[in-house]
């Protein structure tokens, strides 16, 4: 179905087999004609009366870009004790951080320090996270290729 068997997988002639070089994985962005770059940047909140008129908006400023995949980008929201508290990676010093910004009902931004005590090599998934209690969420994140489960207590 996808030509001889006697050939390589590696084989120009061949470029749609499932087990070509250029038809699997990241790769294939290359074949089209060049890299996919994502970018995910500032989030804007604003609070709307009943009425439709805007009472405060405020932006979480936050710069987030990676190559072939947006599965480490994006935030989750965490509304906990009259906030709502924003947990998203940053990339700092080459170190991907957990951060955490969070609005409170009348507009006010602040900033958390970092999670810092978190283990080397760890590549958390924010957006798909979920909250599980009032104060603890769990976030999928990867260890050299194998996925496990973080629990965070704000």
């Amino acid at each position: 179905m996808y030509g001889s068997p006697y050939l390589s997988p590696y084989n120009s002639f061949y470029p749609y087999s499932p087990s070509s070089y250029w038809y699997s994985g990241q790769y294939q962005n290359y074949y089209n004609g060049a890299p996919v770059r994502y970018f995910y940047e500032n989030i804007a909140v604003f609070d709307l009366d009943k009425s439709g008129i805007l009472v405060w908006s405020n932006v979480v400023h936050k710069s987030q870009y990676d190559d072939f995949t947006n599965n480490y980008l994006s935030y989750t929201l965490i509304p906990s004790g009259g906030q709502i508290n924003f947990l998203y990676n940053e990339l700092e010093r080459h170190n991907e951080l957990l951060k955490v910004q969070s609005i409170s009902a009348d507009g006010s931004l602040t900033r958390q320090p970092p999670l810092r005590n978190l283990d080397r090599g760890y590549e958390f998934m924010p957006r798909y996270a979920k909250q599980v209690s009032y104060n603890q969420l769990i976030v999928p994140c990867t260890y050299r290729n194998y996925i496990c489960f973080a629990k965070i207590e704000l």
